[in-house]
């Protein structure tokens, strides 16, 4: 008997005020650039370009500061993060005139305790797992949504880095034509994700919360004993929308995958990506529990080279 546990995950939401104590762990960087050499006025719109040394990955920059000095810009401080260690390199643009810097930017360490993790039981108490060191298949439908390289590249992001934490062999296979509902069972082995609306129909799932304007997905395990079968999950394409950024679909991508390979929520201000309340922060960096809860779901040993 295949049974869910989707139900009983409580689904992930965001709190649209920031709460920089629930994810301490995550820090825009900083670069100053010149622009003394530039002649720019003080009150002049400057735009800012970045471009990451490491593809395929993302990275983002904003203006946190400007200094001035007679009247002239002299220098702007860009605040970066990404989603790797790297070098990158930050222009910024005046009238056709450009400066540059380059910031080394560095992944946070994990945070929290390596205590705060929780991992999903049977009935009768066994953890659940998939099966050790067997292919684990992903597909993404976009509910009809137009093709979006921000969500391809967080699917993607977001798989690699489950994978290299537990251990799994998770491997992203592109586009379905399933859309993970309430009452229908997953097609066949694997995890699939949805990209939906709440309600019913074409573009549409079930599984979101109608009247929910604070959920950002929803996810879990089907299992047969104490194995699991297959895991799906939503992301809700409105409130993703409503609230917007690349990093809060990373966060919640991450957060939902590690609810189909029977990870359960942390506590609520631990620094781990299982919280069950997003700050909307670029926070990408699996915690310290949450490391610790990876690794017990995954094979627990070397898995042999696939030939």
């Amino acid at each position: 008997m295949i049974r869910s546990l989707l139900t009983l995950v409580t689904a992930l939401a965001v709190t649209p005020v920031l709460a920089p104590a629930a994810h301490a762990s995550t820090e825009f960087q900083q670069v100053a650039i010149d622009l003394s050499s530039l002649q720019v006025p003080a009150e002049a719109e400057i735009t800012l370009t970045w471009q990451p040394q490491i593809s395929p990955t993302y990275a983002e920059c904003k203006t946190a500061d400007r200094a001035e000095s007679a009247g002239l810009l002299t220098s702007v401080t860009a605040s970066c993060w990404a989603t790797e260690s790297q070098t990158i390199t930050v222009t910024a643009s005046y009238a056709g005139q450009q400066a540059s810097a380059q910031l080394a930017f560095t992944s946070p360490k994990p945070a929290g305790s390596p205590r705060d993790y929780r991992l999903m039981r049977t009935p009768g108490g066994q953890f659940l797992k998939f099966e050790s060191c067997a292919t684990i298949p992903v597909r993404l439908n976009l509910g009809g949504a137009p093709r979006n390289p921000d969500l391809d590249f967080a699917t993607r992001f977001a798989v690699r880095q489950l994978a290299q934490a537990s251990g799994l062999r998770l491997v992203f296979k592109g586009r379905s034509s399933y859309m993970p509902r309430r009452g229908a069972e997953p097609p066949s082995r694997g995890i699939w994700i949805g990209y939906a609306y709440p309600g019913a129909g074409k573009g549409r799932s079930n599984l979101l919360s109608r009247g929910n304007r604070d959920e950002l997905g929803i996810g879990g395990p089907y299992y047969s004993g104490r194995t699991i079968v297959s895991g799906q999950l939503v992301l809700s394409r409105k409130n993703l929308a409503k609230f917007g950024g690349t990093p809060l679909l990373i966060e919640t991508l991450m957060h939902e995958l590690a609810h189909t390979v029977g990870v359960d929520h942390s506590s609520a201000r631990g620094g781990q990506i299982m919280a069950p309340v997003a700050t909307g922060e670029a926070n990408v960096t699996w915690g310290r529990g949450d490391l610790r809860a990876l690794k017990k779901v995954g094979p627990g040993r070397t898995c042999p080279a696939q030939l």
